[in-house]
Formats: C-alpha cells, structure tokens, sequence
C-alpha cells in the first residue's frame, strides 16, 4: 500500500471498471458473512440486546440508517437457524458453504473477520452532483460502518479485493484522525476502535471523523432517532431507521414531483423497525410517532368477533369505526373488492360473481346507510366447511340491529328472484336468499354464506379465540390489537397429498396496526409448529 499525507482532497484517474460496481462489492461480502456463516452454527444462544454501537459513529444528521446484528451467536441468530430448518432447509451448512466457495469466498479469512458485532448503513443526503464517487457523481452521502472482532482483518480483506483490480489506497491525515483513499476515489475506509468504515465519498467520511472528535454530534445522540429505536424492540436481526422529510431536505425537484403525485414529504414523520426471530416465529416491528387523538381502527382493543367464528376460521381481519372510515370513501367507489367472497355485488357495473355479467347492483345509499351503522367492531371470516365449499361471513356491532337487518336483506336480495325465507336457530332468526343469508346476534350484523351464518349463529364447538394457531400468534405481538389480519395456514394444508415440508411448518401469520404509548405501531408474526 503507498502512503502519504495528501491534503484536502485528492485527485485520481479514474479506473475503466465501474466504481459502483466495486463498492457493492465489498459490502455484499459483509452480507456474505452473516448468511454464509450464519447458518454453520446451530448452537444454541442466549437472549441478549444489540448494542447498535454503529450508530455512536453515524453523523446526527442522517436520514437512513440500516442495522444488521452480526453476533452469529446471538439468540435471535440461532432461532433464525433452527426456524429454516424447519422451514425445509434440510443441509444448510453444505449449500451455503459450497455457494460461498463457487462465489470465490473464503469463509474464514474473507468473511469471518467481517462478524461479531453490528454493521450498519447509512444514509446523510441524496447526491447533488457535487460530491465525487470515482469517475461518477455519487448517488447518495453515506457508507457501511462495521463492528467487528478483527477490524484490521476486515480491512485487509478490502485493500485485497482493490488491488486484484489495480487499485491502491494512500493515507489521509484530517482533523485530528486518518483515513485511507483508493487511489481512484471510489472508495474511503478508516478504523476507529472495533469498527470499520467504508464510504462511497470523501465528504461522508470525514463526517464520520467529525463525530468521533466531538465536532458533529452522532445518530445514537439525536434524541428523534433514540425515541422511535426505543420504542421497538432492542433484540433482532435486522433494524432500520427512515426520515423521509431529512432525506429530500434540499432536494427541492424530487419533492415537488412527490407532492404533485398527492405525498407530503414535509409532514411525514421518521419510523423505525425491526425483524426478529424468536421460538418458533419469524416477527417485525414498525413505530412511527402518533397523533394526538387515534382513529377508532387504531384504538387499542380486545376482538370480541373473533369468539363467534369456528376455530377452521383460515382468514379473518377486523377493525372497529368503519362508519367514520365510509364517510371518506369517495361516491362511485364500492365494497366489490371487500365482498366478493360472500357473493354480494356492489357498485354500478360491478356484476355479481354468482349471477353473470347481466345480474343487477346494489344501490350505494342503501350501502351508505348501512355502513353508517357500522360503529363498533367488523370483521370479515373466511373457513372452510369440507368438500371444498368456502364459508364467509361479514360480522359487524352496530348501532342499530334491526335497521342493519333491514337494509341488508335489501341488499342481499337485490335482483333474486327468489323470495326471502326465515327460520330460527338458538332463538334467532335467520334471513335467507339464494344461498345467502343475514342475522343479528346480540347486537352483531352477521351477513354472508348460507351455511357460514347458520354455523355461526348456532355457536361452533370450537371457536377461533380459542385456537392455539390464534392465540400463539396474538401472543407474539408487542402491542394490544387494533385493526389485524390474522391467516390460520393448518386448514389449508390438511391435504395429505401435499409433501411439502413448509405445508407442515406454517402454523399462522398475524399483522397488527394500532396507536400506543404516543406510537403508530405495526407489528406481526409469522408462526411455526412446535
């Protein structure tokens, strides 16, 4: 390696290959490493944080940044292991190690000495034209920061793969720290303590000297930054950071053409999030800071449909507050989409699924009427009742049971040439057209399949609130419920025929969305059988 003292700046011819291409590079070996050594070690771990110690070298200032827990020892990485293998990955070890090889890696001299800690990336600005990356203007003002258990090892491993392609490094000497530059300024590394920085542009790197002379502060002291990431759990695998509004801030053309195409960047607020791995389930995690006062769907709350539909139930979602949600809806816009597996056609044009492209619509005030009633809980339950014959029922609280009944046996019998029968099961009555039907139980709309209404009313023996798919999964989230979806996959893979080792795996997936502790939050799980 040459050596030297260069003063601000440098010049350097630039090198015929692309810069890009080399910096993308580097940094998938760091990828390489946790993937590729990650799954050689099935071994089991203890619980433990990730000390995002990469963010204390990031410049306050960024506005993303994109953290990756390297400690293959970790928890979070040891259930990851165990949960592909159960998944299928039936000899993970060898593929990974054999893929490694044919990518001309070496695992233990070019991908170990990258492990053991934290890597991160991040984000300052968008390019502007002004900053150099090689023979092109860089994209963006950021870089990699990497801590390691052998850094210099890390490093190393760089200077090796630029000088297979001719590329030298010289020292720099600036502000009180040092640096390294490729001699045709695509690349800038330095080390500071355990952690390796590689950035793409000069400028972003002496930001990061800046910080450790105390000059700028750093990401882990920006107090927006420190609110959302402690909101959100402090053990994953993978943790991201996104200020919006920061990053466009200066880019005056790209905005604009945001805002014309309806977002405003300007209002939108920094989030944070994170994948983990836990026993048995894969999970996320999303914060955002909320507003003052939550919409109803956001509302923490407990499901009380969820207790009237069959534990078979394979799709069901709920929300609360749709009649404030329906009042936005746009005239002309329909619930088609929403309720077509129950067979009801809405909206002009929209024809019904079970009647051919002639069958009649169903007028919107009739629909406006209903949803209006629609101030509580609504969910939606889709199941299979054998033979292949899907049941669906919309479930809703109303405010007012017997106009709810009224106006959807409108709704259900429009255009049906069949007259409307009635009979009781459990005290109830039961209100059926060609194959569909509607009923009010203790205050709740029940509208959907014939024999999905008629199971529900008559009480099934095991209910969903009780099922171990369904409880493991709302288990696993961080928050209450507030508007969710949750998918049971047993149902749907009890055929026998299917040898599929994930058919066998998947238990359930669960996506959550609600306002607590000042906080949007979104949240979810995905299971695995025991």
């Amino acid at each position: 390696m040459t050596t030297g003292t260069i003063p601000q700046g440098h010049s350097a011819s630039p090198d015929p290959q692309s810069s890009r291409t080399r910096f993308y590079v580097m940094a998938a070996i760091v990828v390489a490493g946790v993937l590729v050594g990650g799954l050689l070690l099935f071994r089991s771990g203890s619980a433990s944080e990730v000390n995002l110690t990469s963010a204390q070298l990031v410049p306050e200032d960024a506005s993303v940044f994109v953290g990756i827990n390297t400690d293959l020892d970790s928890s979070q990485w040891v259930a990851a292991f165990r949960l592909a293998k159960k998944l299928g990955a039936e000899d993970p070890e060898k593929d990974l190690i054999t893929s490694a090889e044919e990518s001309g890696l070496d695992w233990e001299h070019e991908v170990r000495p990258f492990l053991g800690g934290d890597a991160a990336f991040f984000i300052t600005g968008l390019g502007d034209g002004s900053e150099v990356f090689g023979d092109e203007a860089a994209p963006f003002r950021g870089g990699v920061i990497i801590k390691a258990k052998n850094a210099s090892a890390a490093l190393a491993v760089i200077r090796d793969q630029a000088a297979g392609q001719g590329i030298r490094f010289n020292r720099v000497e600036f502000g009180g720290g040092s640096y390294e530059a490729a001699s045709d300024g695509s690349l800038f590394m330095a080390i500071f303590t355990e952690h390796l920085v590689v950035t793409m542009d000069e400028r972003s790197l002496r930001d990061v000297i800046d910080v450790t002379q105390g000059r700028k502060g750093s990401l882990a002291d920006n107090e927006v930054f420190r609110d959302v990431r402690d909101s959100i759990t402090r053990n994953f695998i993978a943790f991201t950071y996104y200020d919006p509004a920061r990053l466009l801030d200066g880019s005056t053309g790209f905005k604009d053409a945001l805002k014309d195409a309806g977002f405003d960047i300007d209002g939108a607020k920094p989030y944070a999030g994170a994948i983990t791995a836990e026993k048995n389930a894969f999970a996320f995690q999303q914060a955002i800071p909320g507003s003052a006062d939550a919409p109803p769907a956001l509302q923490p709350r407990e499901s009380k449909l969820v207790r009237l539909v069959p534990a078979k139930t394979v799709l069901f979602a709920s929300t609360s507050g749709v009649a404030s949600m329906w009042t936005n809806v746009p005239a002309g816009n329909s619930l088609s989409d929403f309720l077509l597996p129950l067979g009801l056609p809405f909206g002009e044009g929209i024809a019904d699924p079970f009647g051919g492209d002639d069958a009649p619509t169903i007028d919107r005030a009739d629909v406006d009427a209903l949803m209006a009633l629609f101030t509580g809980e609504t969910a939606v339950a889709l199941w299979d009742a054998g033979d292949l014959e899907p049941q669906g029922a919309l479930l809703a609280e109303v405010s007012d049971g017997s106009r709810a009944k009224d106006l959807a046996i409108k709704l259900l019998g429009s255009g049906a040439t069949a007259p409307v029968s009635e009979h009781e099961v459990n005290g109830v009555t039961i209100y059926d057209v060609s194959g569909r039907a509607v009923a009010v139980v203790d205050g709740v709309l029940v509208a959907g399949t014939s024999d999905g209404v008629e199971e529900i009313v008559s009480g099934p023996r095991e209910r969903l609130d009780s099922a171990l798919a369904y409880t493991d999964a709302v288990a696993r989230l961080p928050t209450p419920l507030g508007s969710f979806l949750f998918l049971n996959f047993a149902p749907l893979f009890d055929d026998e025929s299917l040898d599929l080792p994930i058919a066998d795996a998947l238990q359930s997936l669960i996506i959550n969305v609600v306002q607590s502790e000042g906080f949007g939050r979104a949240s979810g799980a995905l299971t695995v059988k025991e």
